[in-house]
């Protein structure tokens, strides 16, 4: 999902102070050029920096803390007004800048709930049917959210050989590899279907693609299966 341009912008500031901080705290800090070369003939490392880079060094704290500063408060601003990816992105360069952070990962954890609470359908799949387009697409790197409740009645009368269920199509057959009558999807891409997977009770995964969801319980054609389950759709888009 392409990000806004002030998102870009914090990010890029987020990594020059990220750089800046490395500078400051790595290995070759407070090595100075006669350190260097103290280094190669053997002997010790300066042990402190000049006054001068001493100053720099200052000056690089004081730029992540203002940096820590304003983009928290940035963050709670677009969680005011319900920009919640925004929010979330924002607070994802902050962990990657600082990951012991105290509370950035219970915020972002938060952050994400909202976001997919703030998008979200209900639909009852009917488990007679095949694979049935819920009317949810699929955003490419946009966390999505599958849950689904309820009971069915399972039946299934074939004949079959020693070599059990077919299942050289998995868009009509039986998925090997699934739970039998376990809910699955399928995200059909450019009007291909892809792997199908398991999504059980709940299930959430970011895709790499645009796609448009199609559900299914895990069960072979010929099946005689009835009843309904209520399945609920964070953080897809509206589709036909």
């Amino acid at each position: 999902m392409r990000q806004p341009t002030s998102v870009n912008l914090w990010c890029g500031i987020a990594a020059v102070v990220a750089v800046a901080a490395m500078a400051m705290h790595g290995p070759l800090a407070a090595q100075t050029p006669k350190s260097k070369a103290a280094k190669a003939k053997g002997g010790s490392l300066a042990p402190a920096a000049s006054p001068a880079v001493r100053a720099i060094d200052v000056k690089v704290e004081k730029l992540q803390d203002g940096f820590v500063r304003e983009s928290t408060d940035i963050i709670k601003q677009y969680e005011d007004a319900g920009q919640y990816d925004r929010a979330k992105f924002l607070c994802e360069v902050l962990l990657k800048l600082d990951p012991k952070m105290p509370g950035l990962k219970e915020k972002l954890d938060k952050l994400t709930d909202l976001s997919l609470e703030s998008n979200e359908f209900e639909f009852d799949l009917d488990v007679s049917r095949g694979w049935t387009n819920v009317g949810a697409m699929a955003v490419k790197d946009r966390l999505v959210r599958i849950e689904a409740k309820g009971d069915f009645k399972f039946s299934v009368t074939l004949e079959t050989t020693p070599d059990g269920l077919p299942t050289d199509d998995a868009a009509a057959d039986f998925v090997a590899g699934i739970a039998p009558g376990a809910l699955m999807g399928v995200l059909v891409v450019d009007n291909k279907p892809g792997k199908p997977f398991a999504i059980r009770s709940r299930h959430e995964f970011t895709p790499d693609k645009n796609g448009v969801l199609l559900l299914k319980v895990n069960a072979p054609n010929g099946h005689k299966c009835s009843g309904k389950i209520q399945v609920k759709l964070s953080g897809f888009s509206r589709g036909s």
